[in-house]
């Protein structure tokens, strides 16, 4: 379930790309074909005596394949650049393991009930991400692509970052 999760997340993302760049018609065919593939291959694994885990499966690789299809896709229409591209993604990805381990080292789980210790936690997550997030803008704000995402900031929050030391 969690490559279902995984392949939710980005292909949202990547279809508000093509509807924000009025790709809607190239959208719509990569959906219909990907419902198509993906429907025939569920029903040949259910053919073929395919338990409920492996059908699963094969639907969340199916769906890695399809956003990896797309994202090809958007990248060719864009001109992205791949290499700064994964140098942003890793960034992010570093600064949620640092926000998940200062979390972490909080220690928010004295609290008796569960919830109170989910949102006490997550919290403190979201507090930290936000501030380590806005510190990379901050301190990487003449990089190109970090200039593309600060735009997509709200207004108060692009009127820090752009701050003049």
């Amino acid at each position: 379930m969690s490559l279902l999760f995984l392949y939710f997340c980005f292909i949202l993302v990547i279809e508000q790309a093509l509807i924000a760049m009025n790709k809607v018609k190239t959208l719509f065919y990569f959906d219909l074909s990907s419902l198509l593939l993906i429907t025939y291959l569920i029903i040949l694994a259910c053919q073929h005596d395919a338990t409920l885990y492996d059908i699963a499966l094969y639907r969340g690789l199916l769906g890695l394949v399809a956003t990896r299809l797309i994202f090809a896709l958007v990248s060719k229409l864009i001109q992205l650049n791949n290499k700064r591209l994964f140098i942003l993604l890793l960034s992010v990805v570093v600064i949620a393991m640092l926000a998940t381990l200062i979390t972490l080292q909080l220690s928010l789980t004295s609290y008796a009930f569960p919830i109170v210790n989910l949102l006490a936690s997550g919290t403190a997550f979201i507090f930290v991400y936000s501030l380590l997030f806005l510190s990379f803008c901050y301190f990487f704000k003449e990089n190109t692509e970090i200039k593309k995402l600060i735009t997509l900031l709200p207004t108060k929050i692009t009127a820090w970052v752009n701050l003049q030391s």
